[in-house]
């Protein structure tokens, strides 16, 4: 055994896995700007939904197409508390995000990839369980990728 030997390290590569979503997916990702100190379970107003659309989906967070609304940026920053709803067939999952600051974002209402980074306490029964169904859903996407693309070849 050498002296300076480290030791192995499980490593979870679902939950670094990013899985692309198709045109057409049965998945739906609605995200509402949340206002501090707000439950993450209380049914935000309307007027607080963001339009955006999902690109790509991992355990530890999404890649979005955010679009502002009437010729203004959309009214999010990376300090903003999100709520994000993740369904897919029967599955969904409730969490909190943050809004990965993005490198160029436009002054119109033009749309701008942004990332969103999921928050939460590992010790919070309810955040631990979104993000199993989280996992789920990830896994369900990748062998649906992988099923067409075997039909495509």
């Amino acid at each position: 055994m050498t002296p300076n030997a480290t030791p192995a390290a499980r490593v979870e590569r679902r939950r670094h896995f990013r899985v692309t979503v198709p045109d057409g997916s049965p998945l739906r990702v609605r995200v509402w700007r949340l206002a501090p100190g707000v439950p993450l379970a209380v049914r935000p107003m309307p007027s607080q939904l963001l339009p955006v659309d999902v690109r790509q989906l991992s355990a530890e967070g999404l890649t979005v197409s955010v679009r502002g609304k009437d010729g203004q940026p959309a009214p999010v920053n990376a300090t903003d508390r999100l709520r994000v709803e993740v369904q897919y067939a029967d599955r969904t999952a409730l969490v909190e995000a943050r809004l990965r600051a993005p490198a160029d974002r436009p002054a119109d209402d033009s749309p701008f990839p942004a990332g969103l980074r999921l928050h939460g306490r590992p010790t919070d029964h309810a955040h631990r369980e979104a993000l199993m169904t989280l996992a789920t859903i990830v896994g369900h996407l990748q062998r649906e990728s992988l099923r067409a693309r075997r039909a495509a070849a």
